[in-house]
């Protein structure tokens, strides 16, 4: 593909687009085949698809984590060197890198985003978290390929941070060549620019270009990652390989081996449908382990493996349900607010039932908690309220004076019919499932329930706006790394936390501020006590990762947050479903590499190596 366009000028040859020393992957079965499109599926084109999460979200990083969880390897940083104070942190880039574009990426790149994007009110006017000591790092530009980040307190997650997803851009670095124009610092006339594209003014026009996937629509945006967007429409994404990818096989060849990636967008139903028929050649997000057994009974018809990963990193529980509560209707905020309501709804769940009815026995019935492979994780967070003990749950709930109507449903304080709604959307045919054994499950000790499909969009609108009532979703990445990173968003419990758990507090995303001088009746989720385990949070992120300072802390702020039961759990630690095409080579054994996949933390050095066998 690449060398005809050399061949036609179009191009530099292969030596000139490469890095002095490209990153050398060992392919896990051999050196791969050129060409071919690989076709996955997306459900909407502005969510998170199959390539985007699985094949290449995570290919920009500066670092990257070893299989086992041990020291960080190289990525787009050849190396790096952490001061013994933890204040300086050093980065080495490797010489020659490129943007999809061609231009050099250098320094420049890691300053600009850091100064001018993060460190500019209109473009982040909400901060961004490297900012031990209530100051944004300090970014030094030592030479074209070095930089050093400078940090009021020490800092030590600061390197963790650097091998997660989230070392890509936006967060660390961003293509100054490309983006200065619509910046006002570089282009005075940036407004006149904004209005020219239909922007108010210059940093929405600024966010619009610079937004990368799923929300990505700028297409002609450099990126870093294996492939990059080429065309987007409502019904399809096209990416083709990034020609200045700098990794290349122990045989010098550059990667990637696969030559574009098609995004078709489909409903979870046809998702189903289309995977089972071999149409897709990898696929991880939608897929359900409800349909485990029908992926199997077609693999042979449809040309494709069915593989099991039990990541160590996800699904604190698969489903969580978290209460709003800055709940609109003052009655039921305050029977939110009252923990014996909650308790009793987590005691009516009937978890082992929903474990094999929906997950064949593969999950664990637990409460929202991290995972058990934490270094500070107690087995008391998991199991806490997460027995089925519907008799306990009516007695809580009459304690409250919860009584029952005629209809067999309680009653309100105000005499009306106590009524739950859980919205929700289908991201997979198991989570209407889980809720309606769930409502079954609450209906059984009197409270009635109503169950509301919404499309994601909307979902996160209502919940961004506070206009939502009780919100299922995943509680995903509960691993050590990432509650590390992010205690305060929603990769501490998942989504539901920050999203949908809506306690009133300041926070990234989705969690609103409430006035100090706000006063509900009987509120057991105060302001203050949440802001005081911020500030534990705080001081915990800056102690040295499996010190026993940090285990204590840790456990400090978890237990309150676990025993406050924001989030109800159902089951956990359950596994999930992977699908390749037969004819796909290189793809990892869940054996060997024990769940850590690219859909997690794991590792970026997958899915360039794919490649289809002739």
């Amino acid at each position: 593909m690449l060398k005809a366009k050399v061949a036609a000028g179009e191009l530099a040859a292969v030596e000139e687009r490469l890095p002095v020393e490209p990153l050398v992957v060992e392919p896990i079965e051999e050196i791969g085949q050129y060409g071919g499109r690989a076709q996955v599926f997306a459900a909407n084109p502005d969510t998170w698809n199959d390539l985007q999460s699985g094949m290449c979200a995570y290919g920009g990083a500066f670092l990257e984590p070893q299989e086992s969880g041990g020291d960080i390897e190289p990525n787009v940083a050849k190396g790096y060197e952490f001061s013994e104070d933890m204040k300086t942190l050093v980065i080495y880039l490797r010489e020659g890198l490129k943007w999809s574009d061609g231009a050099p990426f250098t320094a420049e790149d890691i300053v600009f985003q850091f100064e001018d994007v993060l460190g500019n009110e209109k473009l982040t006017p909400a901060g961004w978290s490297w900012n031990p000591g209530g100051e944004l790092a300090k970014t030094v530009k030592v030479s074209d390929y070095v930089v050093r980040f400078e940090f009021s307190e020490p800092y030590p997650m600061a390197k963790i941070y650097l091998q997660t997803y989230t070392g890509e851009q936006p967060f660390f670095y961003a293509p100054k060549h490309y983006l200065k124009k619509w910046h006002i610092k570089y282009n005075p006339k940036a407004n006149e620019l904004a209005k020219e594209e239909n922007f108010d003014d210059w940093w929405h026009a600024f966010q619009y270009h610079g937004q990368i996937y799923p929300q990505q629509e700028d297409i002609n945006l450099p990126r870093m990652t294996p492939w990059i967007m080429k065309k987007k429409a409502a019904s399809a994404m096209l990416f083709e390989r990034n020609p200045y990818y700098w990794k290349v096989d122990t045989a010098g060849n550059q990667l990637p081996y696969i030559d574009e990636v098609l995004v078709s967008v489909v409903n979870p139903e046809v998702y189903q449908l289309k995977t089972i028929s071999g149409e897709m050649d990898y696929g991880s997000c939608n897929t359900s382990l409800a349909n485990y057994a029908l992926y199997k009974e077609n693999e042979e018809k449809g040309g494709y493996r069915t593989v099991l990963f039990q990541d160590p990193g996800s699904f604190g529980s698969a489903m969580a349900l978290g209460f709003n509560f800055n709940e609109k209707d003052p009655v039921l905020r305050k029977i939110y607010h009252n923990i014996k309501f909650r308790q009793a709804l987590s005691l009516a769940i009937y978890r082992d039932e929903i474990n094999e009815v929906v997950f064949f026995g593969t999950g664990v019935p637990r409460n929202v908690a991290p995972h058990p492979n934490t270094s500070y994780y107690k087995e008391e967070w998991g199991d806490y309220y997460a027995q089925y003990d519907p008799e306990t749950a009516n007695r809580l709930l009459d304690e409250m004076g919860l009584k029952k109507g005629e209809d067999g449903y309680r009653l309100r304080p105000d005499g009306k019919t106590l009524e739950l709604t859980i919205e929700y959307w289908e991201r997979e045919p198991a989570w209407t499932t889980i809720l309606e054994l769930v409502k079954e499950y609450w209906e059984r000790v009197g409270v009635k329930v109503m169950l509301r499909e919404e499309e994601r969009p909307l979902l996160i609108e209502r919940a961004e706006s506070s206009d939502h009532r009780i919100m299922a979703w995943s509680s995903e990445y509960a691993c050590e790394l990432l509650l590390y990173l992010y205690p305060r968003c929603d990769y501490c419990f998942g989504g539901v936390l920050s999203y949908f758990a809506d306690w009133g507090t300041e926070s990234s995303a989705g969690m609103k501020p409430r006035d100090e001088s706000t006063e509900y009746p009987e509120d057991t989720v105060t302001y203050q006590d949440v802001n005081d385990q911020w500030e534990r949070i705080k001081k915990w992120q800056t102690t040295l990762m499996g010190s026993r300072e940090y285990i204590e802390q840790a456990q400090e702020f978890l237990d309150y947050f676990c025993k406050q039961l924001w989030c109800i759990g159902t089951v956990g630690l359950t596994p999930r479903v992977y699908i390749f095409n037969s004819t796909l080579g290189n793809v990892p054994n869940p054996a060997e590499y024990n769940g850590i996949f690219p859909t997690s933390i794991g590792k970026a050095r997958f899915v360039e190596q794919w490649f289809f066998k002739k």
